[in-house]
Protein backbone atom coordinates (compact mmCIF):
# COMPACT_ATOMS: atom_id res chain seq x y z
CA UNK A 1 0.00 0.00 0.00
CA UNK A 2 1.35 3.33 -0.94
CA UNK A 3 2.16 6.05 2.07
CA UNK A 4 1.96 9.80 1.32
CA UNK A 5 4.67 12.02 3.73
CA UNK A 6 2.33 12.62 6.56
CA UNK A 7 1.54 8.74 7.03
CA UNK A 8 5.20 7.96 6.49
CA UNK A 9 5.89 10.36 8.79
CA UNK A 10 3.64 9.06 11.55
CA UNK A 11 4.34 5.40 10.81
CA UNK A 12 5.78 3.33 14.42
CA UNK A 13 9.38 2.51 13.05
CA UNK A 14 13.04 2.52 15.19
CA UNK A 15 16.32 3.83 12.98
CA UNK A 16 18.45 2.54 15.86
CA UNK A 17 17.17 -1.13 16.25
CA UNK A 18 16.90 -1.44 12.25
CA UNK A 19 20.99 -0.13 12.58
CA UNK A 20 21.86 -2.86 14.81
CA UNK A 21 20.19 -5.90 13.18
CA UNK A 22 21.87 -4.64 10.61
CA UNK A 23 25.43 -4.10 12.09
CA UNK A 24 25.11 -8.09 13.64
CA UNK A 25 24.36 -9.44 10.00
CA UNK A 26 27.46 -7.84 8.64
CA UNK A 27 29.29 -8.48 12.07
CA UNK A 28 28.18 -12.27 12.57
CA UNK A 29 27.07 -14.95 10.30
CA UNK A 30 25.44 -16.74 13.10
CA UNK A 31 23.39 -13.96 13.85
CA UNK A 32 21.86 -13.84 10.08
CA UNK A 33 20.20 -17.49 10.96
CA UNK A 34 18.58 -15.93 13.98
CA UNK A 35 17.55 -12.32 12.55
CA UNK A 36 16.12 -14.55 9.43
CA UNK A 37 13.89 -16.38 11.82
CA UNK A 38 11.82 -13.79 12.50
CA UNK A 39 12.11 -10.77 10.27
CA UNK A 40 11.43 -10.21 6.21
CA UNK A 41 12.34 -7.31 4.58
CA UNK A 42 8.96 -5.70 4.98
CA UNK A 43 10.31 -5.48 8.70
CA UNK A 44 12.49 -2.74 8.15
CA UNK A 45 10.80 0.43 7.88
CA UNK A 46 13.22 2.58 5.94
CA UNK A 47 13.86 1.40 2.02
CA UNK A 48 17.82 1.99 2.38
CA UNK A 49 17.85 -0.82 5.34
CA UNK A 50 15.25 -3.16 3.33
CA UNK A 51 18.46 -3.03 0.01
CA UNK A 52 20.63 -3.95 2.52
CA UNK A 53 18.88 -6.75 3.93
CA UNK A 54 17.80 -7.79 0.37
CA UNK A 55 21.80 -7.56 -1.01
CA UNK A 56 22.30 -9.77 2.42
CA UNK A 57 19.86 -12.59 1.47
CA UNK A 58 20.96 -12.44 -1.88
CA UNK A 59 24.53 -13.32 -1.10
CA UNK A 60 23.28 -15.81 1.19
CA UNK A 61 21.42 -17.98 -1.44
CA UNK A 62 24.02 -17.74 -3.45
CA UNK A 63 26.45 -19.08 -0.80
CA UNK A 64 28.59 -16.35 -0.75
CA UNK A 65 30.29 -14.57 1.99
CA UNK A 66 28.51 -11.87 3.96
CA UNK A 67 30.61 -8.30 4.81
CA UNK A 68 30.94 -5.18 4.22
CA UNK A 69 32.96 -5.50 1.29
CA UNK A 70 30.89 -8.24 -0.79
CA UNK A 71 27.75 -5.96 0.49
CA UNK A 72 29.22 -3.25 -0.66
CA UNK A 73 30.09 -4.73 -4.19
CA UNK A 74 26.78 -6.32 -4.72
CA UNK A 75 24.89 -2.81 -3.87
CA UNK A 76 27.36 -1.37 -6.65
CA UNK A 77 26.68 -3.77 -9.48
CA UNK A 78 22.89 -2.81 -8.63
CA UNK A 79 23.40 1.01 -9.17
CA UNK A 80 21.76 0.70 -5.19
CA UNK A 81 24.70 1.61 -3.20
CA UNK A 82 24.96 5.75 -3.66
CA UNK A 83 20.84 5.13 -2.65
CA UNK A 84 21.50 3.56 0.63
CA UNK A 85 24.46 5.92 1.52
CA UNK A 86 27.32 5.11 0.37
CA UNK A 87 30.06 3.05 1.76
CA UNK A 88 30.32 5.78 4.02
CA UNK A 89 26.81 4.38 5.63
CA UNK A 90 27.70 0.62 5.61
CA UNK A 91 31.26 1.42 7.77
CA UNK A 92 28.68 3.58 10.38
CA UNK A 93 26.81 0.01 10.62
CA UNK A 94 29.88 -2.10 11.32
CA UNK A 95 31.07 0.70 14.11
CA UNK A 96 27.87 0.01 16.01
CA UNK A 97 28.33 -2.20 18.84
CA UNK A 98 26.17 -5.24 19.05
CA UNK A 99 26.59 -8.62 20.77
CA UNK A 100 24.32 -12.06 20.42
CA UNK A 101 23.54 -11.07 23.66
CA UNK A 102 21.47 -7.81 22.77
CA UNK A 103 20.66 -8.70 19.23
CA UNK A 104 17.26 -10.63 20.55
CA UNK A 105 16.23 -7.02 21.75
CA UNK A 106 16.63 -4.92 18.66
CA UNK A 107 14.75 -8.25 16.45
CA UNK A 108 11.94 -7.67 18.97
CA UNK A 109 11.68 -3.92 18.49
CA UNK A 110 11.93 -4.16 14.89
CA UNK A 111 9.06 -6.65 14.73
CA UNK A 112 7.11 -5.02 17.11
CA UNK A 113 7.71 -1.91 15.20
CA UNK A 114 6.12 -3.64 11.57
CA UNK A 115 3.50 -5.12 13.47
CA UNK A 116 2.42 -1.64 14.35
CA UNK A 117 2.18 -0.45 10.80
CA UNK A 118 1.20 -3.66 9.71
CA UNK A 119 -1.93 -2.82 11.69
CA UNK A 120 -1.92 0.76 10.55
CA UNK A 121 -2.30 -0.66 6.88
CA UNK A 122 -5.21 -3.38 8.00
CA UNK A 123 -7.01 -0.53 9.84
CA UNK A 124 -7.17 1.62 6.94
CA UNK A 125 -8.04 -1.14 4.70
CA UNK A 126 -11.01 -1.92 7.09
CA UNK A 127 -11.90 1.85 7.45
CA UNK A 128 -12.34 2.13 3.32
CA UNK A 129 -14.54 -1.14 3.22
CA UNK A 130 -16.62 0.12 5.63
CA UNK A 131 -17.36 3.90 4.08
CA UNK A 132 -17.80 2.00 0.90
CA UNK A 133 -20.03 -0.21 2.15
CA UNK A 134 -18.38 -2.71 -0.66
CA UNK A 135 -18.50 -5.87 1.85
CA UNK A 136 -21.35 -7.09 4.04
CA UNK A 137 -21.22 -6.70 7.12
CA UNK A 138 -20.44 -10.19 8.23
CA UNK A 139 -17.81 -10.65 5.83
CA UNK A 140 -16.15 -7.90 6.53
CA UNK A 141 -16.05 -8.84 10.46
CA UNK A 142 -14.47 -11.64 9.78
CA UNK A 143 -11.92 -10.57 7.64
CA UNK A 144 -10.84 -7.71 10.08
CA UNK A 145 -10.96 -10.83 13.27
CA UNK A 146 -9.03 -12.71 10.94
CA UNK A 147 -6.59 -9.86 10.15
CA UNK A 148 -6.03 -8.84 13.93
CA UNK A 149 -5.71 -12.71 14.86
CA UNK A 150 -3.40 -13.07 12.55
CA UNK A 151 -1.11 -10.12 13.85
CA UNK A 152 -1.60 -11.46 17.26
CA UNK A 153 -0.08 -14.67 16.37
CA UNK A 154 3.03 -12.68 14.93
CA UNK A 155 2.57 -14.29 11.59
CA UNK A 156 5.40 -11.78 9.63
CA UNK A 157 6.56 -15.16 7.58
CA UNK A 158 4.20 -16.80 5.18
CA UNK A 159 4.01 -17.99 1.73
CA UNK A 160 4.66 -21.20 -0.02
CA UNK A 161 7.44 -23.64 1.75
CA UNK A 162 9.45 -25.82 0.19
CA UNK A 163 9.01 -29.15 0.72
CA UNK A 164 12.32 -30.62 1.44
CA UNK A 165 12.06 -27.97 4.29
CA UNK A 166 9.77 -30.06 6.35
CA UNK A 167 10.63 -33.40 5.20
CA UNK A 168 12.84 -34.56 7.83
CA UNK A 169 10.38 -33.44 10.75
CA UNK A 170 7.52 -35.57 8.93
CA UNK A 171 9.64 -38.09 8.80
CA UNK A 172 11.04 -38.42 12.23
CA UNK A 173 7.15 -37.73 13.22
CA UNK A 174 6.21 -40.77 11.46
CA UNK A 175 8.88 -43.03 13.51
CA UNK A 176 8.34 -41.89 16.99
CA UNK A 177 4.75 -42.79 16.14
CA UNK A 178 5.96 -46.20 14.75
CA UNK A 179 8.35 -46.74 17.74
CA UNK A 180 6.06 -45.56 20.71
CA UNK A 181 2.68 -47.79 18.66
CA UNK A 182 0.87 -44.65 19.21
CA UNK A 183 -1.58 -42.72 17.49
CA UNK A 184 -0.53 -39.73 15.13
CA UNK A 185 -3.40 -37.41 16.28
CA UNK A 186 -5.24 -36.38 19.25
CA UNK A 187 -7.30 -39.73 20.79
CA UNK A 188 -10.70 -39.91 20.54
CA UNK A 189 -10.65 -41.83 23.84
CA UNK A 190 -12.00 -44.88 21.75
CA UNK A 191 -9.12 -47.10 21.07
CA UNK A 192 -10.88 -49.08 18.03
CA UNK A 193 -11.77 -45.83 16.31
CA UNK A 194 -8.73 -43.98 17.06
CA UNK A 195 -6.49 -47.06 14.99
CA UNK A 196 -8.76 -46.57 11.88
CA UNK A 197 -8.52 -42.90 11.96
CA UNK A 198 -4.82 -41.88 13.53
CA UNK A 199 -6.41 -40.02 15.73
CA UNK A 200 -7.93 -36.68 15.47
CA UNK A 201 -5.53 -34.80 12.94
CA UNK A 202 -4.69 -30.76 13.23
CA UNK A 203 -6.47 -29.15 10.54
CA UNK A 204 -8.88 -31.69 9.72
CA UNK A 205 -13.53 -30.86 9.64
CA UNK A 206 -14.79 -34.34 10.84
CA UNK A 207 -18.40 -34.87 10.33
CA UNK A 208 -20.50 -37.04 12.92
CA UNK A 209 -24.04 -37.38 11.48
CA UNK A 210 -27.14 -39.44 13.18
CA UNK A 211 -30.82 -39.26 12.45
CA UNK A 212 -32.45 -36.79 15.63
CA UNK A 213 -31.86 -38.62 18.97
CA UNK A 214 -29.34 -40.69 17.09
CA UNK A 215 -26.68 -40.09 19.75
CA UNK A 216 -24.38 -36.98 17.85
CA UNK A 217 -24.66 -35.11 20.95
CA UNK A 218 -23.39 -38.01 23.45
CA UNK A 219 -20.80 -39.25 21.11
CA UNK A 220 -19.44 -35.72 20.97
CA UNK A 221 -19.53 -34.98 24.77
CA UNK A 222 -17.60 -38.41 25.16
CA UNK A 223 -14.76 -37.54 22.92
CA UNK A 224 -14.63 -33.99 24.43
CA UNK A 225 -14.70 -35.86 28.40
CA UNK A 226 -12.36 -38.55 27.50
CA UNK A 227 -9.78 -35.44 25.38
CA UNK A 228 -9.90 -33.40 27.78
CA UNK A 229 -8.81 -36.07 30.48
CA UNK A 230 -5.93 -37.30 28.10
CA UNK A 231 -4.33 -33.61 28.80
CA UNK A 232 -5.98 -31.39 26.26
CA UNK A 233 -8.68 -28.15 25.55
CA UNK A 234 -11.32 -28.52 24.14
CA UNK A 235 -13.89 -25.81 22.65
CA UNK A 236 -17.53 -26.53 22.54
CA UNK A 237 -20.15 -24.45 20.63
CA UNK A 238 -23.83 -25.58 21.59
CA UNK A 239 -26.21 -24.31 19.33
CA UNK A 240 -28.94 -26.54 20.59
CA UNK A 241 -28.38 -27.09 24.65
CA UNK A 242 -27.46 -24.60 27.22
CA UNK A 243 -24.15 -24.90 28.96
CA UNK A 244 -26.42 -26.43 32.66
CA UNK A 245 -27.71 -29.38 29.97
CA UNK A 246 -24.40 -30.03 28.63
CA UNK A 247 -22.51 -30.15 31.89
CA UNK A 248 -25.33 -32.57 33.50
CA UNK A 249 -24.35 -34.95 30.47
CA UNK A 250 -21.05 -34.72 31.61
CA UNK A 251 -22.07 -35.03 35.06
CA UNK A 252 -24.04 -38.25 33.82
CA UNK A 253 -21.58 -39.95 31.78
CA UNK A 254 -18.68 -39.71 34.15
CA UNK A 255 -20.78 -40.70 37.08
CA UNK A 256 -22.85 -43.38 35.13
CA UNK A 257 -26.03 -42.32 36.82
CA UNK A 258 -29.23 -41.52 34.58
CA UNK A 259 -29.78 -37.65 33.57
CA UNK A 260 -33.59 -38.41 35.51
CA UNK A 261 -31.42 -39.99 38.62
CA UNK A 262 -29.37 -36.60 38.85
CA UNK A 263 -32.52 -35.12 40.66
CA UNK A 264 -32.04 -37.39 43.54
CA UNK A 265 -28.98 -36.48 44.70
CA UNK A 266 -29.01 -37.77 47.87
CA UNK A 267 -29.04 -41.83 46.43
CA UNK A 268 -26.29 -40.46 44.26
CA UNK A 269 -24.10 -38.40 46.13
CA UNK A 270 -21.18 -40.45 46.26
CA UNK A 271 -21.03 -40.61 42.72
CA UNK A 272 -21.59 -37.39 41.33
CA UNK A 273 -19.27 -35.72 44.06
CA UNK A 274 -16.66 -37.92 42.84
CA UNK A 275 -17.10 -37.34 38.93
CA UNK A 276 -18.04 -33.87 39.68
CA UNK A 277 -14.21 -33.50 41.31
CA UNK A 278 -12.83 -35.43 38.11
CA UNK A 279 -14.94 -33.07 35.72
CA UNK A 280 -13.70 -30.08 37.62
CA UNK A 281 -10.50 -29.19 36.60
CA UNK A 282 -10.49 -30.39 32.93
CA UNK A 283 -9.96 -27.99 30.25
CA UNK A 284 -13.52 -27.62 28.17
CA UNK A 285 -15.27 -24.59 27.08
CA UNK A 286 -18.55 -24.41 26.28
CA UNK A 287 -20.55 -21.36 24.47
CA UNK A 288 -24.45 -22.02 24.32
CA UNK A 289 -24.94 -18.62 22.31
CA UNK A 290 -27.83 -20.35 20.42
CA UNK A 291 -27.90 -17.83 17.09
CA UNK A 292 -24.40 -17.66 15.98
CA UNK A 293 -23.60 -16.77 12.50
CA UNK A 294 -20.64 -18.32 10.72
CA UNK A 295 -18.39 -15.08 11.37
CA UNK A 296 -19.19 -14.58 15.00
CA UNK A 297 -18.33 -18.44 15.52
CA UNK A 298 -15.00 -18.22 13.96
CA UNK A 299 -14.19 -14.61 15.78
CA UNK A 300 -15.10 -16.41 19.09
CA UNK A 301 -13.35 -19.53 18.10
CA UNK A 302 -10.03 -17.20 17.28
CA UNK A 303 -10.17 -15.66 20.66
CA UNK A 304 -10.34 -18.81 22.56
CA UNK A 305 -7.81 -20.13 20.53
CA UNK A 306 -5.58 -17.36 21.40
CA UNK A 307 -6.46 -17.37 24.96
CA UNK A 308 -6.79 -21.20 25.90
CA UNK A 309 -4.71 -22.73 23.29
CA UNK A 310 -7.49 -25.39 22.63
CA UNK A 311 -6.44 -28.47 20.60
CA UNK A 312 -10.07 -29.26 19.34
CA UNK A 313 -13.11 -27.91 18.67
CA UNK A 314 -16.68 -29.36 18.73
CA UNK A 315 -19.89 -27.60 16.74
CA UNK A 316 -23.43 -28.64 17.80
CA UNK A 317 -25.10 -28.80 15.43
CA UNK A 318 -24.23 -27.51 11.56
CA UNK A 319 -28.14 -27.28 10.60
CA UNK A 320 -28.81 -24.67 13.16
CA UNK A 321 -26.03 -22.24 12.22
CA UNK A 322 -26.54 -19.24 9.49
CA UNK A 323 -23.72 -18.18 7.23
CA UNK A 324 -24.64 -14.54 7.61
CA UNK A 325 -27.74 -12.50 7.76
CA UNK A 326 -28.37 -12.35 4.25
CA UNK A 327 -31.41 -15.20 4.03
CA UNK A 328 -31.81 -14.71 0.60
CA UNK A 329 -30.05 -17.57 -0.98
CA UNK A 330 -31.10 -21.53 -1.48
CA UNK A 331 -30.26 -23.22 2.28
CA UNK A 332 -27.33 -25.49 0.12
CA UNK A 333 -25.71 -22.56 -0.76
CA UNK A 334 -25.44 -21.36 2.61
CA UNK A 335 -24.56 -25.31 3.94
CA UNK A 336 -22.13 -25.08 1.71
CA UNK A 337 -20.26 -21.67 2.71
CA UNK A 338 -20.78 -23.24 6.24
CA UNK A 339 -18.86 -26.20 5.91
CA UNK A 340 -16.03 -24.18 3.39
CA UNK A 341 -15.86 -21.70 6.49
CA UNK A 342 -15.29 -24.46 9.10
CA UNK A 343 -12.72 -26.29 6.86
CA UNK A 344 -11.05 -23.15 6.79
CA UNK A 345 -11.12 -22.76 10.71
CA UNK A 346 -9.44 -25.67 11.56
CA UNK A 347 -6.57 -25.09 8.86
CA UNK A 348 -6.50 -21.56 10.25
CA UNK A 349 -6.10 -22.77 13.71
CA UNK A 350 -4.88 -25.67 13.09
CA UNK A 351 -6.49 -28.33 14.83
CA UNK A 352 -9.60 -30.53 14.43
CA UNK A 353 -13.01 -29.33 14.56
CA UNK A 354 -15.76 -31.78 15.06
CA UNK A 355 -19.30 -30.76 13.19
CA UNK A 356 -22.51 -32.81 13.98
CA UNK A 357 -24.51 -32.87 11.16
CA UNK A 358 -28.19 -34.26 10.85
CA UNK A 359 -28.75 -37.12 8.50
CA UNK A 360 -31.43 -37.38 5.77
CA UNK A 361 -34.60 -38.89 6.24
CA UNK A 362 -34.41 -40.67 2.82
CA UNK A 363 -32.62 -43.52 5.01
CA UNK A 364 -35.78 -44.23 6.72
CA UNK A 365 -37.60 -44.72 3.34
CA UNK A 366 -35.14 -47.45 2.07
CA UNK A 367 -36.33 -51.21 2.32
CA UNK A 368 -34.04 -53.64 3.29
CA UNK A 369 -32.76 -55.16 6.25
CA UNK A 370 -29.07 -54.23 5.93
CA UNK A 371 -29.71 -50.93 5.06
CA UNK A 372 -26.31 -48.46 5.88
CA UNK A 373 -26.33 -44.81 5.83
CA UNK A 374 -24.15 -43.45 2.78
CA UNK A 375 -22.61 -40.17 1.89
CA UNK A 376 -25.63 -39.45 0.23
CA UNK A 377 -27.65 -39.29 3.16
CA UNK A 378 -25.99 -36.29 4.67
CA UNK A 379 -28.87 -33.61 4.67
CA UNK A 380 -27.76 -31.08 2.26
CA UNK A 381 -24.98 -33.52 1.07
CA UNK A 382 -22.63 -32.50 -1.73
CA UNK A 383 -20.79 -29.66 -0.04
CA UNK A 384 -20.44 -31.29 3.58
CA UNK A 385 -18.91 -34.71 1.97
CA UNK A 386 -16.84 -32.44 -0.59
CA UNK A 387 -15.26 -30.45 2.45
CA UNK A 388 -15.04 -33.33 5.41
CA UNK A 389 -12.06 -35.17 5.67
CA UNK A 390 -13.98 -37.69 7.28
CA UNK A 391 -17.59 -38.46 7.98
CA UNK A 392 -18.63 -40.84 10.43
CA UNK A 393 -22.15 -42.11 10.60
CA UNK A 394 -23.62 -43.24 13.78
CA UNK A 395 -25.89 -46.21 13.20
CA UNK A 396 -28.10 -48.76 15.86
CA UNK A 397 -27.05 -52.46 15.35
CA UNK A 398 -30.32 -53.96 15.73
CA UNK A 399 -29.13 -57.06 15.01
CA UNK A 400 -26.70 -57.25 18.03
CA UNK A 401 -29.23 -55.57 20.58
CA UNK A 402 -29.99 -58.32 22.13
CA UNK A 403 -26.62 -60.61 23.06
CA UNK A 404 -26.95 -61.33 26.70
CA UNK A 405 -27.42 -59.73 29.85
CA UNK A 406 -24.27 -57.49 29.47
CA UNK A 407 -26.00 -55.69 26.74
CA UNK A 408 -28.86 -54.54 29.48
CA UNK A 409 -29.96 -51.25 28.77
CA UNK A 410 -27.47 -50.74 25.92
CA UNK A 411 -27.49 -50.04 22.38
CA UNK A 412 -24.73 -51.45 20.42
CA UNK A 413 -24.07 -48.40 17.99
CA UNK A 414 -22.06 -48.35 14.69
CA UNK A 415 -19.29 -45.96 13.76
CA UNK A 416 -19.24 -45.85 9.77
CA UNK A 417 -16.01 -44.57 8.86
CA UNK A 418 -17.64 -43.44 5.32
CA UNK A 419 -15.37 -41.28 4.00
CA UNK A 420 -11.43 -40.88 5.22
CA UNK A 421 -9.60 -38.67 2.90
CA UNK A 422 -6.12 -39.96 4.10
CA UNK A 423 -7.11 -43.62 5.47
CA UNK A 424 -9.71 -46.55 5.16
CA UNK A 425 -13.23 -46.60 5.49
CA UNK A 426 -14.71 -49.22 7.64
CA UNK A 427 -17.27 -50.01 10.93
CA UNK A 428 -16.19 -49.42 14.43
CA UNK A 429 -18.73 -51.04 17.27
CA UNK A 430 -19.19 -48.96 20.29
CA UNK A 431 -21.59 -49.64 23.06
CA UNK A 432 -24.18 -46.64 23.52
CA UNK A 433 -26.11 -46.10 27.04
CA UNK A 434 -28.40 -43.76 26.38
CA UNK A 435 -29.96 -43.27 29.77
CA UNK A 436 -26.20 -42.29 30.66
CA UNK A 437 -25.08 -40.65 27.46
CA UNK A 438 -22.39 -42.90 27.48
CA UNK A 439 -20.57 -44.43 24.65
CA UNK A 440 -17.65 -47.57 25.52
CA UNK A 441 -15.59 -49.26 23.29
CA UNK A 442 -16.73 -53.17 22.96
CA UNK A 443 -14.01 -55.79 22.25
CA UNK A 444 -14.77 -56.60 18.57
CA UNK A 445 -14.49 -54.24 15.29
CA UNK A 446 -16.03 -55.13 11.98
CA UNK A 447 -14.29 -55.49 9.38
CA UNK A 448 -14.49 -53.16 6.52
CA UNK A 449 -16.18 -55.96 3.96
CA UNK A 450 -18.97 -55.89 6.71
CA UNK A 451 -20.04 -52.36 5.05
CA UNK A 452 -22.96 -53.15 2.51
CA UNK A 453 -21.68 -50.25 0.08
CA UNK A 454 -19.58 -50.97 -3.26
CA UNK A 455 -17.79 -47.73 -2.91
CA UNK A 456 -16.59 -48.22 0.47
CA UNK A 457 -14.72 -52.18 -0.66
CA UNK A 458 -10.97 -50.83 -0.24
CA UNK A 459 -7.90 -52.56 1.39
CA UNK A 460 -7.67 -52.48 5.14
CA UNK A 461 -4.81 -49.88 5.64
CA UNK A 462 -3.90 -48.27 8.97
CA UNK A 463 -4.22 -44.19 8.28
CA UNK A 464 -0.56 -43.43 9.53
Amino acid sequence: MKQNKQQKQLAPHSVEAERAVLAAMLHDKGAIDKIEQKLVRESFYFDSHRLIWLAIQTLRKKGQEVDVITVSDHLCKKKHLKEIGGNGYLSELLDIPVTMYNIDSYIEIVEEKALYRRLMIDAYEIFRKSSTEDMPIEQLIDHAGKKVYDLSKKRTKTGFIRIGEIMDKVIQEIEQHHKNKSISGITTGFKDLDIKIGGLQPASLIIVSARPGGGKTAFALNIARQTAFAGNRVGVFSLEMSINQLTMRFLSAEAKVSTFSLKRYANNKQHLDSAAERLHNVSIFIDDTFDLTLSEMKSKARILKDKQDIDLLIVDYLQLMTPSKDRHRQRYEEVGEITRGLKGLAMELGIPVIVLSQMSRAIEKRKGKDVAPMLSDLRESGSIEQDADIVLFLWEDKKKDKTGDEWDDKVSMQVIIAKQRNGPTGIVNLCFQKNYSYFGSVIKTESIEEYKSEYLDQDEDLPF
